[in-house]
């Protein structure tokens, strides 16, 4: 790897550095040396940690199965083993629910796209069980998002908040580009989702995404996904907007390298999907952990500004925590990304009500407007229910 885009990850403990050994050894000659020599000293505990915060135990799991690593301890093998077992059912369980409400949409005229979850899994690993997924996301026409909600709401789920409101705040829904449903009883999560990003300024239109769409293979029954350069700019953006601190994220983008599927996404491209930023740091990042075979020309254009962006990202990674988005340190890391029109959306947005605020407290709609100006005081008193 040339010299310019070579990280510091010196800080990564050496339970990181294996871990990383376990997902790229089908690829990298020198990850399975390493893991014929591991430390005797590593702390399998943290280790089994890290695999599970990463949400990269399946593929940590199943090239266990493959390799014979004598040095890992059998309760190691045999917590991952639960890990994945419980994961393909939750995958199965969800591909099952995908269908069902597709089908409701269908039925109802609303034109969607399911983003993630696993569809992503069959289109990127080719088995459901190799990557993780807590929700479905779905995009759907903003136009059709209250019709979206009445038709989950009468399947049984139940939004996270009082969002009717919000809705009806076309200053809100711009900025915004997703609302959650949960159903109590079985416990599945769905985000509808309205635009890929928030607080962007443009991207392309529902339209636009459903024309360049693919159909999953995952079910007989059509379910519509992102086509493979808009499938590439959406996870580049939505890995940089959380500082990429789960491995997964990352190990999508080496999926899609390694198959090929970035063969027709160029710098033109990237720059057109406004995710060139993030696409640069994306980049540096799966060719210095993951090893991911990245053409020069694609990483050049990058250096000089997604380089330092990369190089935060090293320690949200090492942290093994979710950032603080309201801290000065990722805020500041979140607007290397961003044009000056970009910025001041971000900052509005920041001073805009949430659907959270009205959680905490709930107005009338005469007196909504009042959320404004106790936005700062709604927001420590979140922070303060989540400290106690």
């Amino acid at each position: 790897m040339v010299e310019k885009f070579r990280l510091d990850l010196s800080s990564f403990p050496k339970e990181l550095h294996l871990l990383l050994d376990f997902i790229r050894v089908e690829n990298d000659p020198k990850a399975s040396e390493n893991l014929n020599h591991i430390s005797s000293d590593i702390d399998w505990e943290y280790f089994i940690e890290l695999a599970e915060h990463h949400r990269v135990y399946p593929l940590v799991y199943t090239n266990l199965k493959k390799l014979t690593v004598h040095s890992v301890p059998a309760h190691v093998e045999k917590r991952l083993y639960i890990d994945y077992t419980r994961n393909t059912f939750q995958m199965l369980y969800l591909s099952s629910e995908i269908v069902n409400v597709c089908k409701l949409f269908d039925e109802h005229q609303i034109q969607n796209i399911v983003l993630k979850g696993p569809v992503l899994a069959e289109a990127l690993y080719g088995n459901i069980s190799l990557r993780t997924s807590k929700d479905i996301d779905i995009l759907i026409p903003v136009s059709d998002v209250e019709k979206a909600e009445q038709i989950l709401v009468t399947a049984g789920y139940e939004a996270e908040c009082d969002i009717r409101s919000c809705f009806r705040d076309k200053k809100w829904m711009k900025l915004e580009h997703h609302v959650s449903y949960m159903h109590p009883k079985t416990g599945v999560q769905i985000e509808i989702h309205w635009r890929l990003n928030p607080e962007t300024g443009t991207e392309p239109t529902f339209e636009e995404l459903r024309r360049h769409s693919r159909t999953s293979t995952i079910t007989s029954y059509p379910i519509r996904i992102l086509g493979y350069e808009d499938l590439f700019s959406y996870l580049v953006n939505h890995g940089a907007r959380h500082g990429w601190f789960r491995l997964r994220w990352l190990a999508d983008i080496d999926r899609m390298v390694r198959q090929s599927l970035f063969e027709n996404i160029t710098i033109k491209s990237l720059r057109k999907n406004r995710c060139h930023p993030a696409a640069g740091q994306t980049l540096i990042l799966v060719s210095q952990l993951f090893h991911t075979p990245v053409k020069k020309e694609l990483l050049l254009p990058f250096a000089r500004k997604s380089k330092p962006a990369a190089q935060t990202a090293i320690d949200f990674i090492k942290d093994c925590s979710k950032p603080d988005s309201t801290t000065v340190p990722f805020i500041r890391y979140l607007l290397q990304f961003k044009t000056n029109k970009e910025r001041l959306a971000f900052f509005i947005h920041r001073l805009h009500p949430s659907p959270k605020d009205t959680v905490i407290l709930p107005l009338p709609q005469y007196l909504s407007f009042l959320y404004f100006p106790l936005r700062p005081v709604l927001w420590v008193w979140r922070q303060l229910k989540q400290q106690a």
